[in-house]
């Protein structure tokens, strides 16, 4: 299973509207400096109104190294905060035996620790999450 935490310094975001869709499209780029784990050429993340169940978070291409992030367009503004922070910027990421993304984040070192952090990474990527398909009915 691939994953990595991904710094990175460098991104460009994109707004732009098309006739077809409801809301605005946005983009971000993101050239990394470095990747702990599985190598990473570059992050792409859509932000959209809502998630397809067949897409889900996103997925990693073993192939070209790229990791796709679908994220929520509700979650862009406080997101765009985030980079322009520019604090120790990760982009961090776990995927299953497939490539399918299994979850991500983005995170700036404001005062967290870095050990809570492996820790509490490490009983993520050792417990399996249910989707929602997978999730018992009530």
């Amino acid at each position: 299973m691939p994953g990595s935490n991904v710094a990175f310094k460098e991104f460009n975001v994109q707004i732009g509207y098309h006739k077809d869709v409801k809301s605005p499209y946005r983009h971000l780029w993101i050239r990394p400096t470095s990747s702990d784990d599985a190598p990473v050429s570059g992050v792409f993340v859509l932000f959209v109104d809502e998630r397809t169940p067949d897409a889900g978070f996103g997925y990693y291409n073993p192939d070209n190294k790229w990791v796709v992030g679908f994220a929520l367009n509700r979650d862009f503004d406080s997101t765009y905060q985030l980079l322009r922070s520019g604090k120790d910027l990760l982009f961090r990421w776990w995927a299953d035996e497939k490539n399918k993304m299994v979850w991500f984040q983005f995170a700036g070192n404001h005062g967290v620790k870095a050990k809570f952090l492996e820790s509490a990474e490490a009983l993520l990527q050792e417990q399996r999450v249910p989707t929602l398909a997978e999730r018992p009915s009530d």
